[in-house]
């Protein structure tokens, strides 16, 4: 079977299509973790903000120190779920499959003649790159969300351990 036959180009394009829709997919759920993630933080660094605020500090406790400690891990972790959160994508005409792709155009014309003209070849490598541009973009929302869950437990055991023992 040679690179143009129309049952190889068929079985790359079901497959960068599946993986696009695969990737988007794990890019919208670690949206909805960080989402998630920020507005339990939000809750927790008001409650725990707000006992740091009360609290008289000409003489500053040992617990009292950990809460203030344990507010800024809630603090750093709402930074890093605001991070995942945060756009990514490439206002490039060379990823026209992804809607800040297509923006990049200057009008619809300029879209679908580049569309229109393209081989199969093309198309199929176009849905490659931008596999890969989404890939990239999905490793980086993960890698930023495991970081920031683990500050944000850092931060809720010594925020609630210094609560309790003050």
């Amino acid at each position: 079977m040679d690179s143009s036959s129309p049952e190889k180009i068929e079985r790359l394009y079901d497959y960068h299509k599946h993986n696009l829709v695969y990737i988007g997919d794990y890019i919208k759920f670690a949206d909805t973790k960080a989402g998630v993630a920020i507005s339990a933080n939000l809750i927790l660094l008001g409650f725990f903000g707000n006992i740091v605020r009360e609290n008289n500090y000409t003489e500053t406790s040992l617990s009292e120190f950990f809460l203030i400690i344990g507010v800024l891990f809630l603090a750093l972790a709402s930074f890093f779920f605001g991070i995942v959160v945060w756009p990514r994508y490439s206002i490039n005409k060379e990823y026209c499959m992804s809607w800040a792709g297509i923006t990049a155009f200057e009008n619809d014309e300029e879209y679908t003649t580049l569309i229109h003209n393209q081989t199969n070849e093309e198309f199929l490598e176009g849905m490659a790159k931008q596999n890969r541009a989404l890939a990239n973009i999905c490793v980086k929302k993960y890698k930023y969300l495991r970081t920031g869950l683990i500050i944000f437990m850092i931060g809720i055991i010594i925020s609630l351990l210094s609560w309790v023992f003050s």
